[in-house]
């Protein structure tokens, strides 16, 4: 148990010009972890600049004996409480007492949280896991995964009785309905959970990627895979800052493994490479084999991670990797959960 230290956590508006040098050197040392020092800069713009505007509400100043010393910010939205963005104390003062101090803050002035950083400044591999295990927390990794600019494409096999075709905007009910069959139940639906009915959380999903708010969406360059008119997966394509994004591969769990996810993904490199298009980038989380197996045997490779953060195990009842459990009130893509009517998630 560390020893205790007294921290005061003030609002980031008591003391702006410290609020935004110490978001500036917080958001630095999370990208140079794994990337060069430049890709931080359009974020740390966008972050200081709501500190200084007023608009950075979700935040909050780490002082010690009246010094500024850390800063954390946070998204609301989980169902289950916060998803902390940035922890971050300065150098000199990140030990484990100050980060169990600065946790027990949190915690009480915006609740529990759901998900932390991981490399927190200051503290070894061993100290972090020590303590954010202490906390009830438990380790994950993400991983950046890019398509070789000139590699050879994979060619589009299809299981017979299945065609692929690109993703047209009157498929976003279908989408819908594929993405809770594909991810309810698994640990990626948490990573961006924002309500507690999985349909109503999945048609909130697609709607954001199929309405620009991640960037363009590019239905010309996404796939739909389906069978006698019965959508049986689809993999979902925004223009990011840095190219082609493949946001979200679903496939439904009855057809797992036939290969639809990987006749999917060839489908979305032949329109992309079509297009002239030299970038394709996805997001998966480390311990989900299925997928990370899919996109290795593809061609993609590793850019940026695996980079570590901590999700709450009393809010996440699945871990990664862990087999997939059955939805609870599953129903067929096209039925009535379709009619009735983010993120990354790979």
């Amino acid at each position: 148990m560390p020893p205790i230290v007294a921290v005061e956590l003030v609002p980031l508006s008591a003391d702006v010009p410290a609020a935004i040098d110490l978001a500036r050197e917080a958001i630095r040392a999370a990208f140079t972890r794994s990337g060069p020092a430049a890709d931080a800069e359009p974020h740390v713009a966008s972050v200081t600049g709501r500190i200084r505007s007023g608009d950075m509400t979700e935040g909050r100043l780490c002082r010690l004996e009246g010094q500024p010393v850390g800063v954390t910010l946070w998204e609301t939205g989980h169902p289950s409480g916060i998803t902390v963005q940035v922890l971050y104390l300065r150098p000199e003062f990140g030990r484990p007492a100050g980060y169990d101090a600065f946790l027990r803050g949190l915690k009480e002035q915006a609740g529990p949280a759901v998900f932390v950083p991981g490399g927190l400044v200051g503290l070894s591999d061993a100290e972090e896991t020590t303590l954010m295990r202490l906390h009830g927390f438990e380790r994950f990794a993400r991983s950046e995964m890019r398509w070789p600019p000139g590699s050879e494409l994979p060619p589009i096999r299809t299981p017979d009785g299945v065609e692929i075709r690109p993703v047209r905007t009157e498929d976003e009910p279908a989408v819908a309905a594929l993405h809770r069959a594909a991810f309810e139940g698994t640990f990626d639906v948490y990573l961006y959970l924002t309500d507690p009915d999985p349909m109503v959380d999945a048609t909130r999903a697609v709607h954001e990627m199929m309405t620009a708010h991640y960037g363009e969406f590019l239905g010309w360059a996404s796939s739909l895979a389906e069978s006698g008119g019965r959508p049986l997966g689809a993999s979902l394509v925004v223009r990011a800052p840095y190219g082609p994004l493949l946001i979200s591969v679903m496939v439904e769990r009855s057809v797992q493994g036939s290969g639809i996810g990987r006749a999917l993904v060839a489908a979305n490199l032949h329109a992309l490479r079509a297009r002239g298009e030299t970038v394709a980038v996805l997001n998966v989380t480390e311990g989900n084999s299925r997928a990370v197996h899919l996109y290795e045997h593809l061609g993609f490779v590793r850019s940026l991670g695996p980079e570590h953060s901590w999700y709450s195990r009393a809010s996440i009842p699945v871990a990664p990797g862990e087999p997939l459990s059955e939805p609870s009130r599953a129903e067929p893509p096209g039925t009535r959960g379709s009619a009735a009517n983010r993120t990354p998630r790979t």
